[in-house]
Parts: C-alpha cells; structure tokens; sequence
C-alpha cells in the first residue's frame, strides 16, 4: 500500500468516527431538548395550578372578609340593642322599686290592693 492509500483511509477513519460522535452529540442533544422542553411543559401546568389555586384562595378569602365585616356590623347592632335592653330594665326595676314602696305605704294606710 501507499502513502495515497494510506491517507485515504486514516480520512475515511477519521470520518467515520467524526460521523458516529456527531450522531451521538446529536441523540443526545435530542435527549436533552426532549427532557428540557417536559420541564417546561410541566412547569407551565404547575405554574397555572398554583396561579388558578392562589386566585381561589383569594376569592375565598375576600368572601370571608365580607362574611366578618357582616358579622362585625351584626355585633355592633346587637350590642347597641343590649345596651338599650338594659337601660330600659333598669327603668322597669326602679319603677318595680316606686310601685312596691307605694304599695306598702297603702297598705300602711289600710287600703287593700288586691
């Protein structure tokens, strides 16, 4: 064999191997894009799960804030109403109080009540 030859073969060779290790560059390049582009995909539908939890939440969260501002306004009444409730009874009681009082001086004078 000559040198020609030899040449020849040593390019073929060196092709050969260039065009394997391309090849495997390229699967893997492949293999890679196909698992970067499945976390992408996953992140994005995770990422949507957790926008359309978290407005949810804040949609939830806004009704229980009208739900206590409702049952705040609800107390306030209910305590004005109390308040009311006891001035009035302590009117009746001290008027409970005169009735008695008169009642006894009556029968002091001998009038029957009954």
């Amino acid at each position: 064999m000559d040198g020609g030859n030899w040449a020849a073969i040593i390019v073929a060779v060196i092709a050969l191997l260039s065009g394997l290790y391309s090849a495997r560059a390229s699967s893997k390049a492949s293999t890679v894009n196909s698992k970067t582009l499945a976390e992408t995909e996953a992140y994005e539908r995770a990422r949507k799960m957790d926008t359309e939890t978290i407005a949810k939440q804040e949609k939830k969260i806004k009704d229980l804030e009208e739900r206590v501002q409702l049952l705040e306004d609800r107390e306030k009444q209910l305590k004005e109403t109390n308040e009311r409730l006891d001035e009035d009874n302590d009117r009746l009681r001290r008027r409970m109080t005169r009735l008695e009082r008169l009642e006894e001086r009556l029968k002091e004078m001998g009038y029957s009540i009954d």
